[in-house]
């Protein structure tokens, strides 16, 4: 059996280089934490950006979505709505009815589909 026996100065500055290890670890963290908000916040797309990304993924629509834009701090939510103008015989009008819905989420300068 091997024993190892460490003075109180040894153990004091072996808990010190520990310390200073986390800290070192913390900080990277930390930093690389707020890199990534500042590059998130100045790369959020826009409604124009998301316009663009649509017709470029859609571009035989019969009648134009409705868009719905959500601003926040880091990043844009925006959810699609797709509808079909139906003929209604009560009315004696053209209607609009929904017929899909698509979310996405946009980010770091592009849009991802939550479907």
């Amino acid at each position: 059996m091997v024993t190892v026996s460490l003075s109180a100065s040894d153990f004091h500055a072996f808990m010190i280089y520990i310390y200073e290890k986390r800290m070192k670890f913390r900080n990277l963290v930390f930093l690389f934490t707020i890199i990534l908000i500042l590059l998130a916040w100045f790369t959020k797309p826009d409604y124009d950006d998301f316009v663009a990304f649509h017709e470029e993924q859609d571009s035989n629509l019969s009648s134009p979505p409705i868009i719905k834009y959500t601003d926040a701090f880091l990043f844009s939510q925006v959810t699609v709505i797709y509808y079909h103008a139906v003929d209604s015989k009560e009315l004696q009008k053209t209607v609009a009815v929904a017929a899909a819905e698509e979310k996405y989420i946009g980010l770091f300068g592009k849009f991802w589909s939550l479907n």
